[in-house]
């Protein structure tokens, strides 16, 4: 395995056997390839395109993807025992797929999640924070304190979800309630 720390990628790169610690990548283009015994420690992803590949036996943690196109992108198969800890700012990332995975040191500033889908997962404490929600699916998560402010278009039944003391705005909550069989006038 080679080990890269420090350095700075651009173009396309062959994510296979690597070890990659405080790296930045940019402009950087993956796509329907497999990120195959890769490490990403603290490393920085600036408007990158990584769609649909296929992760097998690698880890990613404490990084930063800015302005991202990161679609269909199945996050749990990371190695993630040690928890997730990425942040996301405005990056386009719908069709995402987060099971049974830990996000409590995870966020989403300004992301586009159209579509994504979010099963038991611990998600205490994160931010969705002016993101969009359409069509994303959260079952038998843990949302508590998570920050929805500015969220749009999310609809999930609170009953199924741990919400306690999350965060919504006035303005988009009101759909919450379409699960009691609530109208709203």
């Amino acid at each position: 395995m080679s080990e890269y720390l420090k350095q700075t990628f651009t173009g396309h790169i062959d994510f296979k056997d690597n070890e990659y610690e405080e790296c930045i990548f940019e402009k950087c283009n993956i796509n329907e390839e497999d990120i195959k015994n890769c490490i990403f420690i603290n490393c920085t992803f600036n408007t990158c395109e990584i769609s649909n590949v296929k992760i097998i036996n690698s880890k990613i943690t404490d990084s930063t993807f800015n302005k991202c196109k990161l679609i269909g992108i199945e996050w749990s198969k990371f190695e993630c025992r040690f928890g997730f800890g990425n942040t996301f700012i405005q990056c386009y990332m719908p069709y995402s797929v987060f099971v049974e995975i830990d996000l409590t040191k995870s966020n989403f500033f300004e992301c586009n999640l159209t579509e994504s889908y979010f099963e038991y997962v611990k998600a205490k404490g994160v931010s969705f924070n002016k993101s969009e929600l359409k069509g994303v699916q959260f079952l038998k998560c843990n949302l508590s304190e998570c920050d929805f402010i500015e969220a749009k278009n999310y609809f999930f039944d609170i009953r199924e979800n741990n919400c306690k003391n999350a965060k919504f705005s006035k303005e988009e909550v009101v759909y919450l309630l379409k699960t009691f069989g609530i109208k709203m006038e």
